[in-house]
């Protein structure tokens, strides 16, 4: 290692732990982490584009959070339930419920009721039930102590203005205007406002909004959530306008429970209509089959005996007789006891019917006792729960004890006389059979049970739907659906957070995102040319050397230069500093200084340049370096002990004779017309071994003057006195004379600057030199700007001694 203190580093830019802007490094992340760097670095170049969008984007969001409106939210609760079932009990049952509670195996209740509750048919009902279509206008507040406010559907008002007196207030609506006590109703254009008592302001003014704005107004600031694991949502309303947000909060609760209710209420009452057209049909089909039950007992008194018991004998019959006698008393004891004359049918009486065991394996008796009990449950229930012996419900449910006491007497006297003929036929049949002979059932005996089945099965279908019946009654009669308001917004809305530290960091992200991709879009777009790199691909001949920035005005001792001529001629054009761009002359110890004698070295050693006698430097556009490239590199050669002359062939805007503090006439143009010898023409410098001619006169026709035989001849003459000639000519795309003086010359080198040169003005240069068989030995690119270290790197050193 080199340890010399005298050695220091000025730059190493580019290799492997600085790859910044170069995608020609090789990192050990690979492809991936190379790009990420170039995307980066391009960013870095553009860092002022970054940094104007990145502060665009934040002031936008700085300018949207303090002028945005504060937003108020007011919540309400409300809780699912089956209310129906909390009041009448199980009596009701499922079948009582509303069908919006009834759900398939695969929707969640508690999302269906959210969607519900997010429908247009409960946002409506709110607007109609609360009048939400007055609405404060921008900058008023709604008043909290306007007790309610309606508009007609058919209210032609956009607006209405509230004026507060001592003791009365008025609205106006158009041209229309009433007045009332506080407390009482106003009406104006359709528009019914009541107002409690005297707010503190002295007046109010109200927009009226159309019921689709209205509606649509809520839906889109309306929401609701569930709680997990609950039958409870949350139900809240985001707006401008505190008051404004808790009225439409609790008018979407209520809609929302009222809505459920109506629902409810219209559910059963078409089940109640159902049933009673369906126990309608099953009476009448009970009646025709108890009544052919009974004209087919009474027309075969004959034979029911023999049809009793199959096979049986005379003393069979007589057992069968007296069990049918005894069940016949038992019968009739107890309907003389339900029947007391002078009392009427209590439910103690029936409840011994129904324990008599004649009675228990009746099974339409037993169908209207569970009935009985059913609504003798729900009467109790009433009458617990506080009802007057006056309420219609507390009536109907005592009628219903009575009509069912009386079925249950009707049936059992039907099975009394049912006992009764049986017994006749079972008399007649053992007087006619001996005693020991069996007796034959006729075929009728199916036909009997056939009946006697149809009438009990017609029997338990009628009582089962007057139970239903009376279930679907009850429900109707619930008011209440399965909505349960837990908590109303009692206060006006809280004022929510606007997140301002939130939006502020997403408006700084958002706009580093933008401004990093303005960057790279930007950088893209960029065709210049800017590596080192870039020149060979791209024009087909090598980049001989990367020019720096040269060294200022400050970093130069002495803060003037002397001029580098001698003999006849004056010093200085009258520039303050006119040599500043001659590095190699004033700080040849610096980097600048260090690459002109690089691109000496790579053309003196060029295999590719060998004998080369001229040297035309030459760029694509103005502006690019050529003049200081060749003025440099002139000086590079000749401090190499080499004889150079070089020659400022730009006869429109040459300024060599500014850089070397040299008079312009005499020059190249008098020699070219022959009225000045090449003696007078040419200045030497105090650089040994360079000599200068300057443009002289500009003439009015350079490319005519430079193209002629006289110029190859006097540049024939000219190679014979210097080892060699450089030719600085105009930028190949402003003018014709670069391209014919490189046709006499042995080689050309393209002056390029980076960041600047555009590509396609490259390559037609190029196209152009290669048209006319120009010999182009390289390209030196030149960069001022420090352009290459932003897209490329490069290596640069000083190597000076220092004291001590």
């Amino acid at each position: 290692m080199n340890s010399d203190p005298r050695q220091r580093r000025v730059r190493l830019a580019g290799d492997p732990l600085d790859i910044a802007g170069d995608p020609r490094a090789v990192s050990p992340g690979g492809t991936e982490f190379t790009g990420l760097r170039e995307y980066l670095a391009m960013a870095q170049r553009r860092w002022i584009l970054v940094l104007v969008v990145t502060l665009l984007a934040l002031g936008y969001t700085l300018n949207s959070v303090r002028t945005e409106k504060p937003q108020f939210r007011a919540r309400a609760t409300v809780r699912l339930i089956d209310a129906s079932r909390a009041i009448a009990g199980d009596m009701v049952g499922r079948q009582g419920s509303s069908p919006d509670m009834a759900f398939s195996g695969t929707a969640d209740p508690i999302q269906s009721q959210i969607q519900i509750l997010l429908s247009e048919a409960v946002a409506t009902l709110a607007v109609d039930l609360k009048g939400l279509r007055i609405a404060p206008t921008s900058g008023e507040h709604y008043l909290a102590e306007i007790a309610s406010a309606v508009v007609d559907d058919a209210s032609p008002a956009k607006s209405a203005t509230l004026t507060f007196a001592e003791r009365t207030y008025s609205i106006q609506s158009d041209d229309e205007a009433n007045s009332a006590p506080y407390g009482s109703q106003v009406s104006a254009n359709g528009i019914r406002m009541n107002v409690a008592q005297k707010p503190a302001v002295a007046s109010a003014r109200f927009e009226v909004l159309t019921k689709e704005q209205a509606i649509n107004d809520i839906l889109g600031r309306f929401n609701v959530s569930g709680r997990p694991k609950t039958d409870i949502l949350d139900l809240s309303y985001t707006g401008d306008e505190p008051v404004q947000t808790q009225r439409i909060t609790n008018a979407m609760a209520e809609a929302y429970q009222i809505y459920n209710a109506t629902n409810a209420q219209q559910f059963s009452k078409r089940r109640r209509e159902f049933l009673e057209t369906q126990l309608r049909q099953t009476d009448s089909a009970l009646n025709a089959a108890m009544s052919a039950y009974a004209s087919f007992r009474a027309g075969r008194q004959n034979s029911v005996a023999s049809a009793v018991e199959n096979n049986a004998t005379a003393s069979q019959i007589e057992t069968r007789r007296i069990e049918l006698d005894s069940e016949r008393r038992s019968l009739e004891a107890l309907l003389a006891s339900a029947r007391r004359p002078g009392q009427s049918v209590t439910t103690a009486s029936v409840r011994g019917l129904v324990s008599s065991p004649a009675v228990e394996k009746n099974a339409a008796v037993q169908s209207l006792f569970q009935q009985l009990m059913a609504q003798e449950s729900a009467r109790d229930a009433m009458v617990d729960g506080g009802a007057a012996p006056t309420n219609p419900d507390l009536i109907r449910l005592n009628s219903q004890v009575n009509v069912t006491s009386g079925r249950m007497i009707d049936a059992v006297q039907t099975q009394l006389e049912s006992v009764n003929a049986r017994l006749g036929a079972l008399g007649q049949a053992r007087t006619s059979v001996a005693p020991g002979r069996p007796v034959s059932l006729p075929s009728a005996e199916t036909r009997e049970a056939q009946l006697q089945q149809e009438m009990q099965t017609t029997q338990k279908l009628s009582g089962d739907l007057k139970g239903e019946l009376q279930k679907a009654r009850m429900s109707e009669a619930v008011e209440a659906g399965q909505v349960e308001i837990v908590q109303l917004a009692r206060y006006p809305g809280f004022q929510i957070a606007t997140g301002a530290p939130r939006r502020l960091a997403i408006g700084l992200m958002v706009g580093l995102m933008f401004g990093f991709g303005m960057a790279v879009l930007v950088d893209g777009l960029d065709r210049s040319i800017r590596r080192r790199s870039d020149i060979e691909p791209l024009l087909g001949i090598p980049g001989l050397v990367v020019i720096p920035r040269l060294a200022s005005a400050a970093t130069v001792k002495g803060g003037r230069i002397r001029a580098l001529s001698r003999g006849r001629l004056p010093a200085s054009t009258g520039n303050e500093n006119p040599m500043l761009d001659l590095v190699t002359v004033t700080d040849p110890s610096s980097p600048s200084a260090e690459s002109f004698r690089t691109l000496r070295t790579n053309l003196m050693y060029s295999q590719a340049v060998e004998k080369m006698r001229t040297l035309v430097v030459t760029s694509a556009s103005p502006g690019e370096g050529k003049t200081v490239t060749a003025a440099n590199l002139s000086v590079a050669f000749a401090q190499q002990g080499m004889r150079v002359l070089l020659v400022d062939c730009d006869l429109r805007r040459g300024r060599l004779h500014r850089v070397f503090g040299l008079s312009r006439e005499p020059g190249l143009s008098e020699l070219l017309l022959g009225v000045e010898s090449e003696e007078n023409v040419t200045r030497e410098t105090t650089v040994p071994g360079l000599y200068v001619i300057g443009t002289g006169k500009f003439p009015p026709n350079p490319a005519e003057l430079l193209g002629g035989q006289h110029t190859r001849e006097k540049l024939a003459s000219l190679t014979e006195g210097y080892d060699l000639i450089i030719l600085d000519t105009p930028p190949l795309l402003a003018a014709s004379d670069a391209a014919i003086l490189a046709t006499l010359s042995d080689g050309v080198i393209m002056v390029l600057r980076a960041g600047s040169t555009e590509s396609a003005a490259a390559q037609q240069s190029m196209q152009q030199l290669q048209a006319i068989g120009a010999r182009v030995v390289g390209a030196v690119l030149n960069d001022p700007e420090a352009q290459v270290a932003r897209y490329g790197a490069y290596y640069e050193y000083k190597y000076a001694g220092q004291a001590g």
